[in-house]
């Protein structure tokens, strides 16, 4: 745990400030030094993704980070599809379990793909 002033951060387009309580006493944030467009984020950093099918329209996907990444989310070809998340962070080690749902037809787990920075 760090306790300091806002004036004892000092960052820059490389670094992120996350914030997580430990009993959900708020909503987890993050702080970028630098404007989005700006951000120094190194290259293949690719998470690890395991896709099993729970359900003839439904996948389960989980997402392991391995190191800082934000706006994490998954794209398919379906655009009737949902997701119990999308657009999320996850931090260097952090799993994170999402289920894609097809309208209905079955999504071909081939077809998924995962991007984020």
């Amino acid at each position: 745990m760090w306790r300091g002033g806002a004036g004892e951060v000092d960052g820059g387009p490389k670094e992120v400030l996350t914030v997580r309580s430990a009993t959900e006493l708020f909503p987890p944030n993050r702080h970028f030094f630098a404007p989005i467009k700006a951000l120094d984020r190194p290259e293949g950093r690719a998470p690890s993704v395991d896709v099993e099918r729970s359900a003839p329209n439904e996948l389960a996907v989980r997402i392991t980070a391995s190191t800082y990444l934000h706006f994490v989310h998954l794209l398919v070809p379906d655009e009737q599809a949902s997701f119990s998340d999308n657009y999320f962070d996850l931090l260097p080690g952090e799993t994170r379990e999402i289920t894609v749902r097809g309208a209905t037809d079955a999504i071909d787990a081939q077809s998924l793909s995962v991007a984020g920075r």
